[in-house]
């Protein structure tokens, strides 16, 4: 299993969505790569200080996804 989380949606916060994922005992170990098309540094690491396993920045490639996906997945 794998989720990919965009942090920016219309009316949730990926964040706390993916603070949730992290609290259930059920998707606490499951990798979550966070994408996003703020990719600053300082995001990048936030992302990880919220529980994410890996960050995509947007836009990205089909061969970005299927290495960040098999990266992740391998782990």
């Amino acid at each position: 299993d794998l989720v990919l989380l965009d942090i920016v949606m219309p009316d949730r916060n990926g964040f706390e969505i993916l603070r949730g994922l992290r609290r259930r005992a059920e998707t606490r170990t499951c990798p979550v790569v966070v994408v996003s098309r703020k990719s600053e540094p300082s995001d990048q690491q936030w992302a990880r200080m919220q529980g994410a396993t890996d960050f995509l920045p947007k836009p990205f490639t089909g061969e970005q996804l299927l290495t960040v996906v098999t990266r992740n997945l391998r782990a």
